[in-house]
């Protein structure tokens, strides 16, 4: 019974959630866009790994030989991974970042974007 309970109680919350950023934001076209919130492993990680104290990395030159520039970005592939390409589908020009880096950056202009919260590796303890 407990259990039904509070996945009941989390439906609730996520449903109130979703119309209250659809209040907030509300339905115009031209100033709508989906936003993307990753949780996941290491095929949806972009990076998150890179921010956290952990061995679980994907630094190593090889894992960024198929992405632009040739560059490790953190990713546990070779190049673009399945998240990169939902991304571009829904319009986006790159992934949306790991929910660490939006530390580094304007934290309100990001998070409108969408974050990652992947983690591969079990980088996340």
């Amino acid at each position: 019974m407990a259990s039904s309970f509070s996945g009941v109680t989390s439906f609730i919350v996520l449903v109130f959630l979703c119309v209250a950023v659809h209040v907030a934001y509300g339905t115009d076209q031209e100033n709508s866009r989906t936003v993307m919130f990753i949780f996941g492993y290491s095929t949806a990680d972009v990076g998150t790994n890179n921010f956290l104290k952990t061995r679980a990395k994907a630094n190593a030159p090889y894992y960024g030989i198929d992405f632009p520039n040739s560059v490790p970005t953190g990713r546990f592939s070779n190049g673009f991974n399945i998240i990169d390409h939902i991304a571009q589908l829904f319009g986006y020009e790159e992934s949306p970042l790991p929910y660490l880096a939006l530390l580094q950056y304007a934290l309100n202009k990001n998070v409108l974007g969408g974050v990652n919260f992947a983690s591969g590796g079990s980088g996340i303890r």
